[in-house]
């Protein structure tokens, strides 16, 4: 019985307790950055654009707040709002960190003012509404740390805190340390401004952000490991220099060689390849190397000597391999020995620390006989056809041709008027006939017409013989043309010309013939 009784009593207690601890509040101990004071405007006679936000660390470590922000959002609202300020370190690798129990704020231009000698980390433009609305944190993730809604806010935690009275804050109550029941109106009050808790904000160098392998604060790189442009830290990697080759020569530069002169190198790796495990070599005399080479990239190699009227050998040994390489001597100014598709050749375009490209076709210097030959002495000119000087004459500066002769339009010289090389000129009486360059006789048409009849004219027009006819009123006939004998003279003179032209045109071979038959008078 007693027993029984006992554990009556026992369950009793029990639900008892449970029942209290759903009624009365508990003041849990928070972790995090909380937000601990808001003023919603005006400290005694001050303006309502006198706003402040107090963000305090209740936990016992310094917290990074890199990113973190604070928003704004109306009563009635239930998105994070306005942004009013982040806390944004300046590099990659800097930290923006809150000190145990200390804080940071917030503040309007017009709360500084009043308050000139407070540290305020960043400034925001006034519009906290005096009647309702919601603060809120959020870290670099976008996840919401800690929220005040109060007055008429619809989303705060809990329930809404009360509106402060006139000038003064609502502050999140303190025993021993700050705490956080998810209830606003319950982790909230009304009192005077109370000035934050100093310390603050500080800055800090986390040189490996890859926190699941560096937790904490890396205050510099660990021996061994390197971090790249994000700040992740990873071991060093060994340094390779199998895939580094030779890829262009340039010994002779035009001008001064001294420092113009190159060997060019090219990382055709993936990996980043350390040249001081390198050995290079210009006819057995070593060169040094140092540095880092990314994939794909080139590095020049200037502190070199390269003989160019005799070429050279270059090796490059790249951890147990070897590249050997011999350009040829005598290489023109600015004319490079490089490797285009796994052949070496030369080539006018020089590409230093670029892709390699082969040579242009280079157009002569001098295109035409004309420019090769030096020019004409003044006063003189080239001749197109001849390619020689000659002096400038105007038509005015030349000699006049001698009596039977003409200038010659295409040459400019003297010749003979109407003679071929060679060809005496036609007899009286004759012209040169143009088809066989042979003379023959003028002979008119009248001189070979038979003459008229008596009592006949010829009709100068048809050239034929027509009836003499009177005129009128004449007193007596005409007289009988007296001219019949003239006109025998002149064809006995036709004739014999034309026999004197025969026995001319055929005397070789009127020649041959009588020499003949005079042989044959001989032979008899």
């Amino acid at each position: 019985m007693r027993t029984g009784a006992f554990s009556f009593i026992s369950s009793i207690l029990v639900v008892s307790a449970i029942w209290l601890l759903l009624i009365l509040p508990v003041n849990a101990v928070s972790n995090s950055v909380l937000i601990t004071q808001v003023q919603l405007g005006g400290i005694g006679s001050g303006t309502a654009a006198q706003e402040y936000i107090e963000l305090t660390n209740a936990s016992s470590e310094a917290i990074d707040i890199t990113d973190w922000c604070v928003y704004y959002a109306s009563a009635s609202s239930n998105s994070l709002g306005t942004k009013l300020g982040c806390f944004q370190a300046l590099t990659i690798t800097e930290r923006l960190m809150v000190a145990p129990h200390t804080s940071a704020a917030l503040a309007t231009n017009e709360f500084k003012q009043t308050m000139p000698d407070l540290h305020i980390d960043i400034s925001f433009s006034a519009g906290l509404s005096g009647s309702g609305g919601h603060v809120m944190l959020v870290d670099d993730s976008g996840a919401v740390m800690d929220k005040l809604g109060w007055g008429t806010a619809q989303f705060a935690e809990g329930t809404p805190a009360a509106l402060p009275s006139a000038g003064q804050t609502l502050q999140r109550k303190l025993t021993s340390t700050y705490g956080d029941t998810d209830n606003n109106v319950t982790d909230f009050l009304s009192a005077g401004f109370a000035e934050p808790l100093p310390g603050g904000l500080f800055e800090a160098i986390d040189a490996c952000l890859n926190e699941a392998e560096f937790p904490g604060l890396q205050a510099a790189v660990p021996e061994g490991y390197e971090a790249n442009n994000d700040g992740i830290c990873s071991q060093v990697k060994k340094r390779q220099c199998a895939a580094v080759v030779v890829s262009e020569v340039l010994p002779n530069p035009s001008g001064v060689d001294d420092g113009e002169e190159y060997i060019e190198l090219f990382n055709a790796g993936t990996d980043v390849a350390d040249v001081s495990t390198c050995a290079l070599y210009v006819n057995g005399t070593p060169v040094l190397l140092s540095g880092l080479l990314p994939a794909k990239a080139y590095l020049l190699v200037s502190n070199v000597t390269l003989p160019n009227s005799t070429g050279a050998t270059i090796l490059l040994r790249t951890d147990g391999n070897e590249m050997t390489v011999k350009y040829p001597p005598s290489l023109k100014d600015d004319n490079a020995w490089v490797l285009i598709d796994g052949a070496w050749v030369i080539t006018n375009r020089l590409t230093p620390a670029a892709e390699n490209l082969p040579s242009l076709l280079q157009t002569e210097t001098v295109t035409t006989a004309e420019r090769q030959l030096a020019p004409c002495a003044p006063g003189k000119q080239r001749n197109p056809e001849t390619n020689r000087c000659r002096n400038v004459e105007s038509a005015t500066q030349q000699q006049p041709c001698a009596p039977g002769q003409c200038r010659n339009p295409d040459t400019n010289r003297c010749r003979r008027v109407g003679l071929s090389s060679g060809l005496q000129p036609c007899g009286p009486g004759q012209s040169r006939n143009p088809e066989t360059n042979r003379c023959r006789k003028i002979v008119t048409a009248t001189a070979l017409l038979k003459p008229c009849d008596e009592g006949e004219e010829r009709n100068p027009q048809t050239n034929r013989c027509r009836k003499i006819q009177a005129v009128a009123g004449a007193s007596a006939q005409a007289e009988p043309p007296t001219g019949s004998n003239g006109n025998y003279r002149v064809v006995g003179l036709t004739l014999f010309g034309a026999l004197g032209y025969a026995l001319f045109e055929y005397r070789q071979d009127i020649l041959r013939r009588l020499g003949g038959v005079l042989a044959w008078v001989l032979r008899r």
